[in-house]
C-alpha cells in the first residue's frame, strides 16, 4: 500500500512542522445554545484528533462545526486549515486559513490562523523564494501577534535557514530551544542547529540502528555509496513479495558503490533471523525492536524504500510493493551510480 503523503516538497519534512496546539475557544456568537454545545463538543474532539495525527478525521469534525455555526466560525476554520495541512492537502490549507485570518479578531486565534497560512504557503512555496519570503512574513506576524508563542520562533527560524539566511535562523532556533527544550519541535530543531543544511536538503534523519551481526549504524556509515533503505516486516504480505528482487538487486550490485540496508520492525529476533536466513538475505540486516529508527524516518506503511545519495541526501521515498515500484528503484538506482561514476575526480 502506498503511503498517502509524505509531506515533503523535495526537502526534509522536519524543516517545518505544523503548530497544531489546542485553542481555548469560545463557540460563535451567533449560534444559538444547543448549536452552542454541539460546535464546542465538535471543536474539542477536532483538535484533540489534531493532536493524535488524526487529520483526516479530525477535518470532517471541523467541516460540522462550521456547518453548525453557520459558516462563520474562526475557530473552527483553523481547526480545519490545520488539519488540512497536517494530511498535506496545502492548497486546501492556505485557502481555508485565508478565510479564518479574515474572521478571527481574537489575538491568540488570529495568530493561529495566520499561522496555519504561513505553514500552507511555506509548503506549496517550494523553492520559490517569493512564496518562501510570503512564509516568512506571515510567521514574523504570528510573533508579533504573540511572542512568546515556541512553535512561532521555531516556525520562523526553520523557514529563515531554508533560504539560506543561517545566523538569523539559528538565533531563533536558540531561542526556541531555551523557552521549549523538550517541545514537540525541540529534536527538529537541534538536528537542524547541528546542520542548517537539513531546511534546504532532504537529508537523512539522525538516526542509529544495530545489525544482527552487531554493528552500530549512524548516517554518516552510510556516505560515500548509494545506499536503498528497506523498511519492513517478515508478516508485511508485499515485503515478502519484494524479498527475491532485493536479492537479485544485492547479487547484481556486487562491486558497485551501491549497498541496502534493511531495517526490520519485527516483534520477536528469533522469526525475523529465520525468515532471513530461509530466503538468503545475506546483504546489512538490522532490527528497529523498538521502532525509533521507523520514526527517525516517519515511516507510516511497510515495505518502506529509501534511496540515498553518498551524501546523505534522500533522493526517492517509495512505500508498497508492484511492478511500478520496482521499476521506478532499478531506474534510479541506476542512474545514481552511472552519475556517480562519471564524477570528475577531485583535483589533487
Amino acid at each position: 500500500m502506498s503511503q498517502r503523503h509524505s509531506a515533503r516538497l523535495g526537502r526534509p519534512a522536519w524543516a517545518l512542522l505544523l503548530a497544531a496546539a489546542i485553542l481555548a475557544a469560545a463557540a460563535p456568537a451567533a449560534a444559538g445554545e444547543g448549536d452552542e454545545a454541539a460546535i464546542r463538543e465538535q471543536l474539542v474532539r477536532g483538535f484533540e484528533l489534531l493532536q493524535e495525527h488524526r487529520g483526516d478525521e479530525a477535518i470532517r469534525l471541523f467541516k460540522k462545526a462550521d456547518r453548525l455555526a453557520g459558516g462563520g466560525s474562526a475557530e473552527a476554520l483553523v481547526g480545519l486549515a490545520t488539519a488540512y495541512n497536517q494530511v498535506g492537502a496545502y492548497a486546501s490549507g492556505e485557502k481555508t486559513a485565508v478565510r479564518a485570518c479574515d474572521l478571527a479578531t481574537d489575538p491568540r486565534l488570529k495568530g493561529q490562523a495566520i499561522s496555519a497560512l504561513a505553514v500552507a504557503v511555506y509548503y506549496r512555496a517550494g523553492d520559490d523564494r517569493a512564496r518562501l519570503e510570503e512564509a516568512v512574513a506571515l510567521f514574523r506576524s504570528v510573533l508579533e501577534l504573540d511572542d512568546e508563542q515556541p512553535v512561532a520562533k521555531y516556525n520562523l527560524g526553520a523557514a529563515l535557514l531554508k533560504l539560506g539566511r543561517d545566523d538569523e535562523g539559528l538565533d531563533l532556533l536558540e531561542e526556541y530551544l531555551a523557552t521549549d527544550p523538550t517541545g514537540p519541535n525541540a529534536a527538529d530543531a537541534r538536528a537542524l542547529v547541528d546542520d542548517p543544511r537539513r531546511a534546504r536538503e532532504n537529508l537523512v534523519p539522525d538516526f542509529s540502528v544495530i545489525t544482527l551481526d552487531g554493528e552500530y549504524l549512524t548516517p554518516a556509515d552510510l556516505k560515500g555509496k548509494v545506499v536503498l533503505v528497506d523498511f519492513w516486516a517478515t508478516w508485511c504480505g508485499p515485503c515478502q513479495a519484494a524479498a527475491p528482487y532485493l536479492r537479485r538487486l544485492h547479487r547484481k550490485a556486487q562491486g558497485k558503490p551501491f549497498s541496502i540496508l534493511s531495517i526490520s520492525i519485527d516483534a520477536e529476533r528469533d522469526v525475523l533471523e529465520a525468515f532471513i536466513r530461509d530466503h538468503d538475505m545475506t546483504w546489512t540486516q538490522a532490527w528497529d525492536e523498538r521502532s525509533t529508527a521507523a520514526s527517525a524516518f516517519r515511516i507510516r506503511s511497510y515495505p518502506t524504500y529509501l534511496l540515498v545519495d553518498p551524501d546523505g541526501r534522500v533522493l526517492l521515498r517509495l512505500s508498497g510493493w508492484s511492478d511500478r515500484i520496482r521499476g521506478v528503484l532499478d531506474s534510479q538506482i541506476r542512474r545514481t551510480i552511472r552519475d556517480l561514476d562519471e564524477e570528475p575526480a577531485p583535483s589533487p
